[in-house]
């Protein structure tokens, strides 16, 4: 019996420390508890602190922090008061007082991540959550797989409220509690061992590192899927020196003129001077080559 007075209240037997029915049996127990029941109650009453703690859980302090409760506890059981507010104390506040059976509002984590702030523990429960505790708010509260970032293939950031949300969307969850103004979205790997950048080259990205990122950075399909006619324009436009074409020349006169024009369409389907960007043919991009770099080679 932990070195005090049995409560007023009748205490189970079966609720008595170990200890205690070490040292009594329970002839004795049973002739202490019947004492004590029939002394005044100002022998057994002490008087309440009312800055404990909780007084529906053992708080490690005398007394606790609802002054009706306390006063009914302790006027049963001193030892609530006067020593610490433990685990018989709770129960017997459990029971008796009116405080620990009102529901208590709280924020409640569901599984989906979402919080959201209900009037009670049962209320929680019944929701399948995870109650964060009594005059706890949502607001203040960051549930594993909450609200949070969410990036998309296309590099595009979104704040989702929940991970489940992310992930039916096909996104990449950044975390619980993470914001896009803080996020910037991971770019996926550049393959080195594609093609010419800066042409169709029929395979995920092209052989120039730098401009492989920066091109699959403002186009993910470039990367993904193929390095396509698309890809290839981007490259021309963004690349610099590395899709920087040579003069369509084909005559070594560093003039484009209808001379170069006939020899393109001389030449056509084969290889040659005409071949003015390289690729292996005479085809249109030659001839388009030409008609666009009319005038003086720069």
């Amino acid at each position: 019996m932990r070195g005090r007075a049995a409560p007023a209240f009748v205490v189970p037997t079966s609720a008595l420390r170990e200890d205690a029915m070490s040292r009594f049996d329970l002839r004795l127990v049973a002739v202490v508890v019947t004492a004590v029941v029939l002394l005044p109650v100002s022998v057994a009453s002490s008087q309440c602190p009312f800055d404990g703690g909780d007084c529906c859980a053992s708080n490690g302090t005398p007394g606790c922090d609802d002054p009706v409760c306390c006063e009914l506890i302790c006027a049963a059981d001193p030892f609530c008061c006067d020593t610490s507010w433990d685990g018989i104390c709770a129960g017997a506040a459990a029971e008796q007082c009116a405080v620990c059976n009102e529901p208590q509002p709280g924020a409640c984590c569901l599984d989906d991540g979402i919080c959201e702030d209900l009037g009670s523990l049962q209320a929680c429960l019944d929701a399948g959550g995870v109650y964060q505790g009594a005059g706890s708010v949502c607001d203040s509260i960051t549930c594993p797989g909450g609200p949070g970032a969410c990036c998309f293939a296309d590099f595009i950031c979104e704040d989702l409220e929940s991970e489940a949300a992310c992930l039916d969307a096909g996104g990449l969850y950044q975390g619980a509690g993470s914001v896009c103004d803080s996020i910037t979205c991971p770019i996926p790997p550049c393959p080195g061992e594609g093609g010419d950048c800066c042409v169709v080259n029929g395979t995920p990205g092209c052989d120039d590192p730098v401009c492989c990122e920066l091109i699959c950075g403002l186009d993910p399909f470039c990367c993904d899927i193929e390095w396509d006619g698309i890809c290839a324009d981007e490259a021309v436009e963004f690349c610099g020196e590395v899709c920087s074409l040579p003069c369509p020349d084909t005559n070594g006169d560093l003039v484009i003129d209808a001379a170069d024009l006939s020899n393109v369409i001389a030449g056509w389907g084969g290889l040659g001077p005409a071949d003015v960007n390289d690729d292996g043919v005479v085809d249109v991009q030659d001839l388009v080559l030409v008609i666009t770099s009319w005038g003086p080679c720069e």
